[in-house]
């Protein structure tokens, strides 16, 4: 990879299984909400509040969509009930979907490929997207056990005005690492965001497919791997 001094990664689905606790978060998140509609003597179908909260989230997790509470507003509207939540019970169903988020653990050889490169002497950032509630990314990550590997985090949305893939937070990154893109890499698990965007100042990109099926999509990664401990034969 030539001279390589920085490797920044994406933290959902890239580093920790964001997936595997998806759908009890999806679960408590269409419960809470059954629970308040009932509050307003409005019943609604728990299977069919589940179904719209995944829906949602298939929609917009992966767009910069991110706020959940806007989440709620849109399945209230796609199920034409006539009445509205106030912010304080919109929370209350983001909350009960972030409780569940905040469990999700770190891929197996994360920690070992982390502690593989630190000894290796790259800087290591991470570059995420905001999750929509102000500080909630950052408290996942030191949830995750995870923190003490970097040596930057930037949450695009929060401390960027823009989210992944608007160049502004990749530059931020290398900015503050005073380096230049090309002896960065980002690594990630999704293309749109973490690749082409990563790709489009100049980063060298990895992508992670993970069991993904192979697309021709894919050929706009400089590298793609299956398993993240596979970086420590690339770097």
């Amino acid at each position: 990879m030539g001279m390589i001094k920085a490797v920044f990664f994406d933290f959902d689905g890239t580093l920790v299984d964001y997936d595997s606790v998806l759908g009890r978060a999806c679960e408590m998140a269409a419960l809470t909400l059954k629970n308040i509609l009932r509050g307003k003597g409005i019943e609604v179908s728990y299977n069919i509040l589940l179904d719209l909260v995944f829906s949602v989230e298939r929609r917009y997790a992966k767009t910069t969509l991110v706020d959940r509470n806007e989440w709620w507003k849109i399945i209230l509207r796609e199920l034409n009930i006539p009445t509205t939540l106030s912010s304080e019970e919109l929370n209350r169903v983001t909350l009960a979907y972030w409780s569940e988020i905040m469990k999700a653990k770190p891929f197996s050889n994360v920690e070992y490929t982390l502690k593989y490169l630190k000894s290796k002497g790259y800087k290591l950032g991470i570059i995420t997207n905001t999750d929509g509630l102000h500080s909630m990314k950052r408290t996942r990550i030191k949830r995750s056990g995870l923190m003490g590997y970097f040596d930057l985090v930037i949450v695009a949305g929060e401390d960027t005005e823009k989210q992944k893939p608007d160049p502004e937070p990749f530059l931020k990154a290398v900015k503050e690492f005073n380096l230049t893109p090309s002896e960065c890499v980002m690594v990630g698990d999704t293309l749109s965001s973490d690749i082409e965007g990563a790709k489009r100042v100049g980063l060298i990109t990895v992508y992670i497919r993970r069991g993904r099926l192979r697309t021709d999509s894919e050929s706009i990664a400089d590298y793609v791997i299956d398993d993240i401990v596979e970086l420590t034969r690339l770097l």
